[in-house]
């Protein structure tokens, strides 16, 4: 349910809205181990804003939001390979077992999943200030906190192989100055300076079993049951000076430069404490460093980078309804510390991510605005692509997470959109696109054992994609319109983890979405009946390749086929 209202408060001085979002529904899982629905939603969201306007050259606005979550289950992964596991692994180890893998990918047999709760709130003040016809300042200043309790059977299975507690608060301030100038003449200037500071405690756990480490070869005894809790403390300090100018060459020309430096500074602290067999840390949540444990070490870094990020960019109009553009710029995303990481070696800081990319295409209006067709080509050349990796770590046997950097990697393609409206009642959409996306040089830790992976595909980067959708609208009598509408897309196959598991890999498919509708011709109410994947695919939309520990391959699935009814009212 939504619902949305505003309007002035004082006339010509202060307006109001505030829309609102409840969202409850059940799981599309069921847990077939607890008996009970997997992945269910229940939302609140909100959003308010009041905007003050004192005077004709100032304008103050105040924007709030806040959503709450609580459902009663995390969404639990299916198993895509058999598990070897100990039923009694924290008490008496005994006898392993097999899983075998999830026959439908919409039943779980999961033994931790109760908790998925986020509570998030923030509000940015914006000034805007026009000093003269020609220059105007903005000021933007913004809060947000976030707190997020989360319990995932990693795993997929009834038994405690590896799951996982996340309990997490984080908060953030930005502030942002910015000065504009704009002669009328065809020249108009940005330049600013903007702050951000990000502070994050999360407290982590995870309970893991030996699992399927015999197939290694390695001997049982070296790997008994483990529980551990970690206590991570981030702080991230940014500052960055730009600016921005666009200049008008001729009537048809116009050529935009811009300049940014970013600063970024990371620190981070982890401190760890070992729990006893019988102590279950993503069920019993044990208080940490209260004497319930034994502390471990405590690993810390601190780190800084900076970057000049530049670009150019030209367009050409020729005329109104045509547009050609082509442009060149430089991105960067800063480097960091693994909030997962258990050694030193792990803790290590990642390289900041640094990305060339071009683009140029063309826009185009045709036969009154009827239709539109737009063709764009891209290219960006990464270098030290920041990506995660999961595995075994070679001196414990355990669970790793490695976060690292690809030396290289490239992506270039082409899209091609289309918007008719052959007649009044019938409106088309068309979208194609291609895209060769690879790992130009990446070597990472495959078993503790260094692994050439270049050449391979980028995860979530189809080949080929396209989509097409179609509305009819047919009056009805009575000041009443019959709406019917379907749209299809084409995606091709992706690997959905870094590994490129052809287990976890998404082959190739096409969904399939329609509705029908009736509502008033002014727009002020809708009745929708509609359907979405209505052929039911079973489409994998992420993937876990856990086979180094605890030998398991796991993934998430997007939503089955589902029917909806739906009633819109404006007013």
């Amino acid at each position: 349910m939504k619902g949305r209202v505003g309007g002035p408060i004082i006339q010509d001085k202060l307006h109001a809205k505030l829309a609102v979002a409840l969202t409850n529904h059940d799981g599309i899982n069921r847990n077939s181990f607890t008996g009970r629905r997997d992945g269910d939603t229940e939302s609140l969201a909100w959003r308010g804003a009041l905007t003050f306007t004192p005077s004709d050259d100032l304008t103050l606005t105040l924007t709030a939001d806040g959503k709450l979550d609580r459902p009663d289950t995390s969404k639990s992964p299916i198993r895509e390979t058999p598990l070897l596991a100990f039923p009694d692994a924290f008490t008496a180890p005994d006898v392993p077992v097999i899983l075998p893998p999830n026959d439908d990918p919409f039943v779980v047999d999961t033994n931790a999943n109760g908790l998925n709760d986020l509570t998030s709130f923030g509000f940015t003040l914006k000034a805007d200030w026009q000093i003269s016809q020609d220059w105007s300042l903005e000021s933007i200043s913004a809060y947000r906190k976030m707190d997020f309790d989360l319990v995932l059977d990693t795993d997929g299975s009834p038994l405690p192989v590896l799951d996982i507690s996340l309990f997490q608060d984080q908060w953030q301030v930005s502030q942002e100055l910015r000065a504009s100038y704009d002669n009328g003449k065809g020249f108009t200037f940005t330049g600013g300076v903007f702050y951000f500071h990000d502070s994050d405690l999360t407290l982590s756990g995870f309970d893991a079993q030996a699992g399927a480490l015999p197939a290694f070869g390695l001997p049982l005894a070296l790997f008994s049951p483990n529980s551990q809790l970690a206590d991570t403390d981030q702080r991230t300090d940014s500052i960055a000076v730009f600016g921005q100018s666009t200049i008008d060459l001729t009537d048809t020309l116009s050529l935009e430069l811009g300049l940014r430096y970013t600063y970024d500074e990371k620190s981070s602290r982890r401190r760890f404490e070992l729990f006893a067999p019988d102590i279950r840390v993503a069920q019993d949540f044990p208080p940490f460093l209260a004497g319930f444990g034994t502390p471990l070490n405590t690993i810390s870094g601190k780190e800084d980078w900076d970057a000049l990020t530049p670009k150019i960019a030209l367009s050409y109009a020729p005329r109104d309804t045509l547009l050609y553009y082509a442009s060149v710029s430089r991105g960067f995303k800063s480097g960091g510390f693994d909030g997962r990481g258990s050694t030193e070696f792990e803790f290590q800081p990642f390289s900041p991510e640094k990305v060339w990319t071009f683009e140029g295409g063309v826009k185009s209006s045709w036969l009154d605005n009827r239709l539109a067709v737009n063709g764009t080509y891209f290219y960006s050349r990464y270098r030290d692509l920041q990506v995660t990796s999961f595995g075994r770590d070679a001196e414990t046997g355990f669970f790793q997470s490695l976060f690292s950097n690809a030396a290289a990697a490239r992506i270039q393609g082409v899209e091609f959109e289309l918007a008719a409206r052959p007649i009044d009642r019938l409106s088309i959409n068309a979208t194609v696109g291609f895209m060769d996306a690879e790992y130009k040089e990446f070597i990472t830790l495959v078993n503790g054992v260094p692994e050439d992976v270049s050449d391979r595909d980028l995860i979530n980067s189809p080949k080929w994609n396209a989509s097409l959708g179609a509305t009819w609208e047919q009056p009805v009598g009575n000041g009443l319109l019959g709406v019917f509408h379907v749209d299809g897309a084409y995606r091709g196959d992706v690997a959905n983890e870094i590994t490129d598991s052809p287990i976890l890999r998404q082959d190739e498919y096409i969904l399939l979405n329609a509705f029908i509708s009736v509502k008033s011709d002014d727009a002020g109410w809708e009745l929708r009946a509609g359907g979405k994947n209505i052929t039911g695919r079973e489409i994998r939309v992420q993937g876990f390749n856990l086979a180094e520990f605890p030998g398991v391959e796991t993934a998430f699935f997007s939503n089955r086929r589902s029917w909806d009814l739906r009633l819109f009212y404006h007013f």
